[in-house]
């Protein structure tokens, strides 16, 4: 597969979401991000991002996870969790978002950057950025410049180099140099919160963090 079209994005997220919740969910709500990876390699995820377009969807969809017997989860860093049939909702507690589109403008990667919205009325539209597409037929891992979240950028090139060993695709120098740009762009007070965020939002990626450092001192 070198590409992929909404209509296979809205099939996949249905079947998706109507085996979890087994009832139409009364909120508003739009899906996007990792999970949309099986569409690529086929191996199913056991995490789902969700955003919520305002505070009162957010409570309804809530309400809705419980009176379903939906495990609440320990508060997680800017999300709300549960668990159903042995997967993770991770809602996020931020409301700022009230399209699919704004939700997907906040991303880095390419291959993140799809999803679909859902209207509480049993009906589903997708977006696909051109770039995740451009990354598959390319089998590159992209990113979307500038970077919207660029104070975690060190966390985007642990999350790259992952996609990358994930799917058997390229992290290109290219697409790698612009984290450092970034990063180096910045002053040492700034640099030093791009690795503290590194610390609290990434899997560890020892590398990443040793050249960040010796980096960091090279401007000292």
């Amino acid at each position: 597969m070198n590409s992929i079209n909404e209509q296979d994005v809205v099939d996949y997220i249905q079947r998706k979401m109507y085996w979890l919740f087994s009832s139409e969910c009364p909120a508003k709500y739009s899906v996007a991000g990792g999970v949309f990876k099986e569409l690529i390699n086929g191996n199913t995820t056991s995490d789902i991002d969700l955003w919520c377009p305002n505070e009162e969807e957010l409570k309804k969809l809530r309400r809705f996870l419980t009176d379903i017997g939906a495990t609440e989860l320990p508060l997680r860093e800017y999300t709300f969790a549960y668990s159903i049939n042995g997967t993770v909702l991770e809602i996020k507690n931020k409301t700022i978002y009230p399209t699919l589109e704004s939700v997907i403008s906040q991303f880095d990667l390419g291959l993140s950057a799809i999803g679909a919205e859902y209207d509480g009325n049993g009906n589903w539209r997708a977006f696909i950025h051109p770039i995740h597409n451009k990354s598959m037929q390319e089998k590159k891992v992209l990113l979307l410049k500038p970077l919207a979240n660029w104070k975690y950028a060190l966390t985007t090139l642990e999350r790259m180099r992952r996609y990358a060993a994930e799917l058997n695709y390229e992290s290109t120098a290219v697409e790698e140099q612009e984290i450092w740009r970034v990063f180096l762009e910045q002053d040492q007070e700034m640099q030093h919160g791009m690795i503290d965020r590194f610390r609290r939002t990434s899997r560890g990626d020892d590398s990443v963090l040793t050249k960040a450092l010796k980096r960091m001192n090279t401007l000292r």
